[in-house]
């Protein structure tokens, strides 16, 4: 894995797609938080080679509120049904400690109102406070439509789950 070049990639992915107002998100970004992060530079990136489990756990005891999120690029090479068990054993333990890690597998389409919106060069594991993406899903719900185009579907394996006990 060329870690620099991913990085642009991603950063490029971010700023030219996934910060643009979009028709399936009711003309609001794909993300509409992710552009500030980058801009207040509150975005770290990080290479995994191997372990990913364990290093997602030791982000418990180790969490930087300096930062938004942290963006992993994973070199391991995991099937499709592997990670999200990976990134779900993982979540019983983050969640407590109010974080919570998101997947991005290059052949799990992620399409939301007909729109796919994976990154797609490389397997990416997304970790952030889960109170800071609750509340910030909240806000979308209660003040804007950002929602109104998803589905069902789309909403229970996106949002809905990170609400739950």
């Amino acid at each position: 894995m060329n870690f620099e070049k991913l990085k642009k990639q991603f950063t490029n992915w971010l700023v030219k797609f996934v910060a643009k107002s979009n028709p399936a998100f009711s003309n609001m970004p794909v993300c509409p938080y992710a552009l500030q992060a980058y801009q207040d530079n509150k975005i770290k990136f990080e290479h995994v080679e191997s372990r990913l489990y364990g290093t997602l756990i030791e982000y418990i005891d180790n969490w930087d509120d300096n930062y938004d999120i942290v963006v992993m690029f994973v070199d391991e090479i995991y099937l499709p049904k592997a990670l999200p068990t990976i990134i779900n054993t993982a979540n019983r333990y983050l969640m407590p400690a109010d974080l919570v890690a998101l997947e991005d597998h290059p052949d799990i389409p992620e399409v939301i109102n007909n729109v796919k919106v994976n990154f797609g060069k490389s397997t990416v594991v997304f970790l952030q406070r889960l109170s800071k993406i609750n509340e910030a899903s909240q806000h979308l719900k209660d003040n804007t439509e950002y929602y109104k185009h998803w589905s069902k579907e789309n909403l229970d394996y996106t949002v809905n789950w990170r609400f739950k006990d």
